[in-house]
């Protein structure tokens, strides 16, 4: 099995199609495709690299998910029908996949063992910094808080942005590329879903863990809007 592969790999064919429906695809052979599956709300990727690869490089809003554990998910009745990729940069886990019986709704696993998607596609990465972290070194980002503008009642870091979340989704934002941002909200829940897109525009962005529930909590200062 491992030396098919490994051929099949090499010469960019299909492997398995007419048995799984699954198609191996490398490169920019089938960008179509791929942007299609990109954009669409009913598409769902699978990243299956370790975190330590994924939290440097990945499909803008994959789901980090080991190969072993793929079959379970992708074969649960509430996601049948929809449209799955599995994405990998390992040859181990390529090989497991194509070894194994995978649903319809798996339309394609992307071979990334040559970093071929970061030629030809967006990317994500995914960094972060505590708070007390932050504070020390608060010279070196700008701030962007992106809770709602009402949430900034309960006080906001000196100095920060406001761009709330809900526009950061919906419209285009246009950000030096040559500063360093820190994203926080109120818990870290919106501002690790915004790094996602903020990074695969090529920006240089740190995720605030915690939020402003952790800066409060660590006693550090705060400023509020004048009445």
């Amino acid at each position: 099995m491992a030396s098919i592969l490994s051929s099949v790999l090499t010469i960019h064919l299909y492997f398995k199609t007419e048995l799984t429906s699954v198609e191996l695809i490398k490169g920019i052979e089938h960008r179509e495709k791929i942007m299609e599956m990109l954009s669409g709300r009913s598409s769902i990727i699978i990243d299956t690299d370790p975190l330590s690869i994924y939290n440097e490089f990945h499909p803008p809003f994959s789901f980090p998910i080991p190969a072993k554990d793929v079959m379970s998910v992708v074969s649960r009745p509430d996601l049948m029908n929809e449209n799955i990729m599995i994405f990998s940069s390992i040859q181990a886990d390529l090989e497991f996949l194509m070894g194994i019986d995978l649903p319809s709704n798996v339309k394609i696993i992307y071979d990334n063992t040559d970093r071929s998607w970061s030629r030809y596609y967006p990317f994500a990465y995914y960094k972060s910094i505590d708070a007390w972290g932050l504070y020390t070194k608060i010279g070196e980002f700008s701030i962007i808080d992106i809770r709602e503008e009402f949430e900034l009642f309960s006080g906001f870091i000196e100095g920060s942005i406001n761009i709330p979340f809900s526009r950061i989704m919906q419209e285009p934002i246009n950000l030096d590329k040559g500063k360093r941002y820190a994203v926080i909200c109120a818990h870290g829940n919106r501002s690790r879903v915004a790094i996602e897109l903020l990074s695969s525009m090529g920006l240089d962005v740190y995720d605030v863990a915690g939020g402003m529930q952790r800066w409060l909590e660590a006693g550090l200062p705060v400023s509020y809007e004048e009445d």
